[in-house]
This record gives C-alpha cells, sequence and structure tokens, in this order.
C-alpha cells in the first residue's frame, strides 16, 4: 500500500487511536506518525492555525 494511501487514512482516524495504536504498527508507520507533516495537516484538516511563534503576541 503507498504511504500517501496509509496517510490519508490515518488521518482519518481519531488522534489519540493514531498516537496509541498506530505508531505502534511498524517502523514507516512510526515515522509517519511522529512526523511534523502529519501533525500539521491533522491541525490544519481540524480548523487549528499555527501559530507564528517568531513574532510577540498581540495586545
Amino acid at each position: 500500500v503507498p504511504l500517501a494511501v496509509v496517510e490519508e487514512i490515518l488521518l482519518n482516524l481519531p488522534a489519540h487511536q493514531v498516537v496509541r495504536v498506530c505508531r505502534l504498527v511498524c517502523h514507516e508507520w512510526k515515522q509517519l506518525v511522529d512526523s511534523a507533516s502529519h501533525w500539521r495537516e491533522r491541525c490544519r484538516r481540524e480548523g487549528f492555525q499555527p501559530s507564528d511563534a517568531s513574532r510577540p503576541p498581540d495586545d
């Protein structure tokens, strides 16, 4: 199964299941689950906006 297909499946599972179970399946899945790009995409899909830590917060 192509890794892109696996990633799409993982992105549609609850985050707690991905962290607790899916990352234990194999080394490739662990790398995918632990990647920043996976969590950026998950956050984007759930409506979270990344904060820009390089600038001070607005007053």
